[in-house]
């Protein structure tokens, strides 16, 4: 019986590493980086506010996860909380807005391309 559930959460466990995985690889091929390679560094320099809204403006409508994910892909770093980081970031702005789903989508009318801002 034991050996059953530890069967089926070894199971449960390498389907979700796969799609991390997945995704991971799927990162990789959108910033053209090899496995082993460090992706390069598109928000070097900038602030989470200017990075996050940056992919936000690219993708229209996106989750929190995934702006975590392309943030950390594109070289940001963050501490120990990188949820509540972003969410501070971008709460007090009026380009983004989160919907009931909790996504971020874009508000602004025109799509004009964000400056990204460098920190000196």
């Amino acid at each position: 019986m034991e050996l059953e559930k530890a069967e089926i959460r070894l199971a449960e466990t390498e389907e979700k590493l796969g799609t991390v995985e997945a995704f991971v690889e799927l990162l990789r091929e959108r910033y053209g980086v090899r496995a082993g390679e460090r992706a390069p560094a598109r928000f070097k320099g900038c602030t989470l506010k200017d990075a996050a809204l940056a992919i936000i403006a690219d993708k229209g409508r996106v989750a929190p996860q995934v702006i975590l994910a392309e943030l950390e892909a594109g070289g940001f770093q963050f501490g120990d909380h990188p949820g509540r980081q972003l969410h501070a970031a971008l709460i007090h702005q009026d380009k983004a807005a989160k919907d009931v789903s909790g996504s971020w989508r874009w508000t602004v009318a025109d799509q004009e391309p964000l400056p990204l801002e460098r920190e000196v």
